[in-house]
């Protein structure tokens, strides 16, 4: 005689997915003054995560290039950046491409970054933006110390989906977050977190007003307050039907929020409005953007 099936319970759980290798990197790089210029310190790169240093000009900043060899996050990745300005040092971080988050199946993935700026420093921390994909899952959390007379020009951005291949995110979840003490005062706290139906909750006016792409471009310093009309009126003549720009001056924090119907809309405003910060608060006549944005 056949043995009956067995009924599947009200308690049944189903089977947690089998435990696979994950990506880790870490990248801790510093700089120091060597006479007039800014050179590297200390050098450290671990797994996945590595740092490049693109052929300069003499005259041209100090520039480092991340590069996350996995390809994209998903599931548990992690990666973990610590960048440190020495004394009255100028010097930028950005990145190859694009960062990739991917459908998860349980774990988030994780971006951790550490900025400390000290006495005097100009730093630029200026990656490219963020794709989540369909059942992305990423926690995103950016700490910034600022000692006196320190100074910040930082963006972040995130694209949900690509709208040119008709990809939509219906679900996967958000948490990122941004802290930022100057002179050991914590001056901005800034947290956002969308979880579950993730189109639904964009599609909120009081959240994203059906937006595709979103982004930040903050500058963290002293007289910060001296960009805030030439900003509030540059994001106003960015303003249309598909894109919305606002700027706000926070204590010593200047913010100017996008949010656009897809990433090239996105992307286009924040590089203007990026160059623009850049050239204000450069000690050099010009100022351009990290050549890896226009590749």
């Amino acid at each position: 005689m056949l043995s009956p099936v067995n009924e599947i319970t009200a308690d049944h759980k189903a089977p947690a997915p089998p435990s696979l290798s994950r990506a880790q990197g870490k990248l801790r790089i510093s700089f120091k003054r060597r006479g007039p210029q800014t050179v590297l310190d200390d050098f450290y790169q671990q797994g996945c995560m590595k740092a490049r240093r693109p052929r300069t000009a003499p005259h041209d900043i100090c520039e480092i290039v991340t590069i996350n060899t996995a390809g994209g996050l998903t599931d548990g990745d992690h990666l973990a950046q610590n960048f440190i300005w020495d004394t009255d040092t100028t010097a930028r971080i950005t990145s190859q491409a694009a960062e990739r988050i991917y459908r998860s199946r349980q774990q988030d993935a994780h971006i951790e970054t550490r900025l400390i700026i000290g006495k005097g420093a100009s730093a630029q921390y200026l990656p490219q933006e963020c794709i989540l994909f369909n059942g992305g899952r990423l926690r995103r959390a950016n700490h910034v110390e600022m000692a006196k007379g320190a100074r910040l020009v930082a963006t972040e951005s995130l694209v949900f989906g690509r709208t040119a291949m008709r990809e939509e995110v219906t679900a996967g979840k958000l948490l990122e977050s941004w802290r930022i003490r100057y002179d050991g005062e914590l001056i901005f706290a800034d947290g956002f977190h969308l979880e579950g139906p993730v189109r639904k909750h964009l599609n909120r006016t009081a959240v994203a007003n059906g937006a595709g792409a979103m982004a930040t471009l903050l500058c963290a310093g002293e007289d910060v307050d001296q960009f805030e009309e030439p900003f509030k009126q540059a994001a106003s003549a960015l303003c249309n039907a598909q894109r919305q720009v606002g700027c706000s001056l926070l204590n010593k924090v200047l913010l100017v929020r996008i949010l656009a119907d897809n990433g090239a809309l996105m992307r286009t405003a924040l590089s203007d409005l990026a160059k623009e910060m850049l050239n204000r608060t450069s000690q050099t006549e010009k100022a351009d953007l990290p050549k890896v944005w226009l590749c």
